[in-house]
């Protein structure tokens, strides 16, 4: 995934095109959030997506009005809210649902491929709900948590990005210093077994699609990945339904010192995890080196997305109206400082 902070122009649809073809990178993020640094207007949102159609690609957005949100912060801070608080109501929800539709929006306008990832509301959700026909969801754990549109959740992702006590205290007199990002790659498959299948949400069929089988079918590398089968790579986790654990800062593998899920009592525990055909980890030992990862090129044009976008290209296409040409008379609208005459469609100059 690339994120796109740069304008659109023809060095960068260039850059994509090379990204896309020889790097096997087949994804791009879009912020419509953090306003005069990353964020994205929507003309040049409709540039990108159709620049990611046009290559293969799937347009990833973070979906927030950043301009709601800096006017937000600018009230918050003049009431004297310095602290925390101050993030969360300089951006209520109904922020993150306006940008939600109108990614959407100018998705379907383009007919391209969108995830919006890291959803974090029910309002947000619900329009991914509405429109899945057009888009693809990566439904955030807060979002799955509340036990709602579990019905809808395509793909899970953690967004993980973390920071230590002393860098969040950047922001300790100023909350929009606060650097943004929670802990969350390790505890996700977890969470989401202990507030779906655990809970009676979700099977456990649907559990491997939406933290694997979807996500691989998404961005292509399906069936190397998100399958066990012959010639698929042996990535596989065995998991125990009935185990438990309990999360904390004291005992994650994260390089942070604190964790949002700080507490939580989790059925389902991965006993064994298999990377391409060797064990990584066992009874809570990892058996990984520097280096052991390895990256995968991913192709463009993704067939579980791209069949239906091509499908869609070749039967809804706009045709014009046949008619016959119309041979009546023709008006010429009238410019500021002249008088139209409307019957024979003549400029007249008005008097000074």
């Amino acid at each position: 995934m690339e994120n796109m902070n740069a304008r659109l122009g023809d060095g960068v649809k260039e850059e994509m095109k090379i990204l896309t073809q020889d790097k096997g990178v087949n994804s791009f993020k879009m912020f419509m959030a953090y306003k005069d640094l990353y964020m994205l207007r929507d003309g040049e949102l409709y540039k990108v997506f159709s620049r990611c159609k046009e290559i293969g690609a799937i347009a990833q957005v973070h979906a927030e009005n950043g301009d709601l949100i800096a006017e937000g912060a600018k009230k918050m801070l003049a009431l004297g809210l310095t602290g925390p608080e101050g993030h969360e109501l300089s951006r209520p929800e109904a922020v993150e649902a306006e940008a939600t539709l109108r990614a959407v929006t100018i998705a379907g306008a383009v007919n391209c491929p969108l995830c919006v990832v890291h959803v974090m509301s029910k309002s947000a959700a619900r329009v991914i709900a509405d429109a899945r026909r057009d888009v693809s969801g990566d439904l955030g754990l807060s979002v799955f948590m509340t036990g709602q549109f579990s019905g809808d959740l395509t793909i899970t992702g953690s967004d993980h990005c973390t920071f230590n006590t002393c860098q969040k205290a950047l922001g300790k007199d100023d909350f929009t210093k606060i650097p943004n990002g929670v802990n969350g790659v390790e505890d996700r498959m977890s969470v989401t077994w202990e507030k779906g299948v655990h809970s009676g949400k979700m099977d456990e069929n649907w559990f491997v699609a939406v933290t694997s089988t979807n996500a691989a079918k998404i961005f292509n590398l399906y069936p190397r990945k998100g399958r066990i089968a012959v010639g698929s790579d042996a990535d596989i986790v065995i998991w125990d339904p009935k185990a438990t654990r309990t999360i904390s800062a004291k005992t994650h593998h994260q390089a942070v010192n604190v964790n949002i899920f700080e507490g939580m009592v989790c059925h389902g525990v991965p006993l064994v995890t298999i990377s391409r055909g060797k064990v990584v980890y066992e009874a809570g030992v990892f058996n990984v080196t520097a280096g052991d990862g390895k990256f995968i090129l991913r192709k463009p044009f993704a067939e579980y997305i791209y069949r239906r976008i091509k499908q869609q290209d070749q039967t809804c296409t706009p045709t014009p109206v046949e008619r016959e040409p119309y041979k009546g008379e023709v008006i010429t609208l009238k410019s500021r400082g002249t008088t139209e005459d409307s019957t024979h469609g003549t400029r007249k100059q008005a008097p000074s």
